[in-house]
Order: structure tokens, then C-alpha cells, then sequence
């Protein structure tokens, strides 16, 4: 895309927006819509990481909502906020790093709320589209970002303070992650800590109690056991290589706590489908199991209704050939199929991971699981 085209895509999002910002009071009473710009710097995580020209800049718009207070996981995260938001995202190096577009669901969660202000931690993840990845011919210096698919993970600190109604203040201290979990290479990923500040507009008042805050006690459950099968993918380590398979399983035991977590332990197993390659290729017979790796994991799971976030880490048993790793790490998402409420037994899920090596991503995978 040539840059004219380019700046004619930018300012035909931003009006567009705009202009839902304008029609999204009439939707519902409690659909507020919001509008935020945020500045912050792209961490140079690498010493052959681009030069940065600029800070990043950002801009962030859409709406957010109160659910309906019916189900019992609302009130015990006392009443989140969710939101869909669209996103421009500039790191700093238009020529290089390119810009980053993306529409964003999120949930927030407040933890300390008072009548006329509230802090608040905010939790979203999506796909993003990056207009400038590495290319052989035409961006061989963007060392960064390999594709032009790429996960964005926000996680972010808030405090709104109720104005006149029915606007509220909104004071944002952000970190933005970009990554394609190593389905291609390169992906060093992109890091942004930022601090915003933006509006937004409650047609039924700008009141910060929208809910009760004080959830209902909840008791602690069994141990249950839990299975995973995944199919992942890995870019290999040079640019433009073609993806490997890689194959998992793990055993696990999970508990629910209070309803908002489950705690997990169990084993891991891993085949990397490029270890393989890579021993066929220079004949290695000798290590048959070379490409296998096994890992002990404790983790947690954050429960919202049938949607969590979950969170694994561990030391490996063993590694894979020529692999000198020590700490295995593992960020998914997972949606479980029946109403965990009343069917709290035999819960399948669907499941998407990225799996670290020493906090480095190394693959992606879908996962298909069961709880008995």
C-alpha cells in the first residue's frame, strides 16, 4: 500500500469511528461509548532492534457495556465492563515497523469503586493487522514482525472519575503486546507501555456504582482430572522459513477456587515438528526421541462465565535436541462448551495457546480438552 493510500485508509477509519462514537448513545442506556489517545515508547528489547523516530502514539475508540447481572460469575467480579474497541497503533518508525490496526473485545474488572471514581484493571486480546512486515525485497530491516497477521494482548490500569454527567474521565496506564506467536519468523514482537487519557459518554448517568460491588461468598471445589490435545505451528528460526508441526498433550489435575480461579498441575508432553526435520535432514538416527520434550506445570485459570484465561509455567524434565531451555511458559484462552454452572462435570473446551521458552514464544497452537 502506497503511503497516499495509506494516510486515505487512516483518516477513513478515524471518521468512520468518529461517527459510531456519535450514534452510539441512542443504542442502549448502558452502552457508553469512548474515545482515548495514548502515548507511550516502544521497548528496544534487542540490539538489533529498528531505531524509533517517535514515541508511539495511539488511538483507541468504541463502545463498552454492563451485562445483564444474571449470571453468578457478573456480580462476583463485580460487574465488569465489556468493550469492543477499534485501534491505530504508529511504534515509532512508520518506514520500518509500519502502523498496527485492530478491533479489540476486552473485560474490565474494577477493584476498588467509590460514588464518584473507580480503579479498574482491563484484560483484551485479538488479531491485529500490521501494514509493514519484514520482506526480503522491500523491508528487510524490519527485524520485528514477520507477518502481517499478528496476536495483540492488552493489559491495562485504569481510574475514571465521574465529571458532569454523563461523561466520565478516563486515566489509562496501558501495555500493549504485538506477536505472532512464532508462526513466522522474524518475531521478536512489539512492546508498548503508554499512558492515555480519553471520555467517555453513560446516556443513564456517570454514576461509578452502575452494580451492587460485594459479590456472594463461594466455596472452594474438588481436584478433577483434565485432558488437552493440541496442533501447533512454528515458524523456524530464519525468515520466510516454512512452518513446523508441533504435536501436544498434557494430563492435569484443576480445582476451582471461589469460583473466579482454578489451580492446575500436571504433565506436558511436546514433539517439535522441526527438531525432527532438522535431525532428519542431518541424518541423526541415534537420537530417536530427540525431538520430544516434557514438562511439570503448576498454572491458574481465570474464570468469566464460560470464557478463561489461564496461565502455565514450569521446569522441563527434558528438553529437545540441541535445546538448552529450563522454564516452559504457556498464555492461552479457552471456551468451555457446556454452562459450568449447571453442568459443573464433564466440561469439553476449545482452546488457542502460545508456548514460551524462557519467556521467549516459540509456537502457536488450537486445542481441543475435556474435564471430567
Amino acid at each position: 500500500m502506497t503511503p497516499p493510500r495509506r494516510r486515505g485508509c487512516t483518516r477513513a477509519l478515524v471518521l468512520l469511528l468518529l461517527g459510531c462514537l456519535g450514534l452510539g448513545g441512542g443504542l442502549w442506556a448502558q452502552v457508553a461509548p469512548h474515545l482515548s489517545l495514548h502515548q507511550g515508547t516502544t521497548l528496544v528489547i534487542n540490539p538489533v532492534f529498528p531505531p524509533l523516530l517517535r514515541p508511539a502514539r495511539m488511538l483507541e475508540t468504541g463502545f463498552s457495556w454492563l451485562p445483564s447481572g444474571q449470571r453468578p460469575w457478573h456480580a462476583r467480579f463485580r460487574y465488569p465492563r465489556l468493550s469492543l474497541s477499534a485501534w491505530y497503533v504508529d511504534p515509532g518508525n512508520p518506514a520500518i515497523l509500519g502502523r498496527a490496526y485492530a478491533l479489540l473485545p476486552a473485560v474490565e474488572m474494577p477493584f476498588v469503586q467509590r460514588p464518584r471514581w473507580q480503579l479498574s484493571y482491563q484484560l483484551g486480546s485479538s488479531l491485529a493487522f500490521l501494514d509493514r512486515p519484514y520482506d526480503r525485497a522491500t523491508n528487510p530491516t524490519n527485524n520485528v514482525v514477520g507477518s502481517r497477521i499478528s496476536n495483540l494482548t492488552l493489559l491495562r490500569l485504569r481510574a475514571a472519575y465521574a465529571l458532569a454527567p454523563p461523561w466520565r474521565l478516563r486515566l489509562d496506564l496501558s501495555g500493549l503486546h504485538f506477536s505472532n506467536g512464532h508462526t513466522r519468523y522474524p518475531n521478536l514482537g512489539i512492546n508498548i507501555p503508554a499512558l492515555g487519557l480519553g471520555l467517555s459518554y453513560h446516556p443513564g448517568g456517570a454514576a461509578i456504582q452502575d452494580r451492587p460491588s460485594r459479590p456472594p461468598a463461594a466455596k472452594a471445589g474438588h481436584w478433577r482430572p483434565a485432558l488437552r490435545l493440541h496442533y501447533g505451528l512454528s515458524g523456524g528460526k530464519a525468515p520466510q522459513a516454512p512452518r513446523y508441526p508441533v504435536y501436544l498433550a498434557s494430563v492435569y489435575l484443576q480445582r476451582p477456587w471461589r469460583e473466579r480461579l482454578r489451580w492446575q498441575a500436571g504433565l506436558l508432553y511436546a514433539r517439535s515438528g522441526y527438531i525432527a526435520a532438522f535431525m532428519q535432514d542431518h541424518d541423526i538416527a541415534s537420537e530417536a526421541s530427540g525431538a520430544d520434550m516434557w514438562v511439570l506445570f503448576l498454572g491458574t485459570e481465570w474464570m468469566m462465565g464460560r470464557f478463561s484465561f489461564s496461565l502455565n509455567l514450569g521446569p522441563y524434565l527434558r528438553t529437545a535436541y540441541l535445546m538448552d531451555y529450563r522454564l516452559y511458559t504457556e498464555l492461552g484462552w479457552r471456551w468451555y462448551l457446556r454452562d459450568q454452572q449447571r453442568n459443573p462435570h464433564m466440561q469439553p473446551f476449545l482452546g488457542a495457546f502460545v508456548h514460551a521458552h524462557s519467556g521467549e514464544a516459540d509456537f502457536s497452537s488450537l486445542a481441543l480438552g475435556f474435564v471430567f
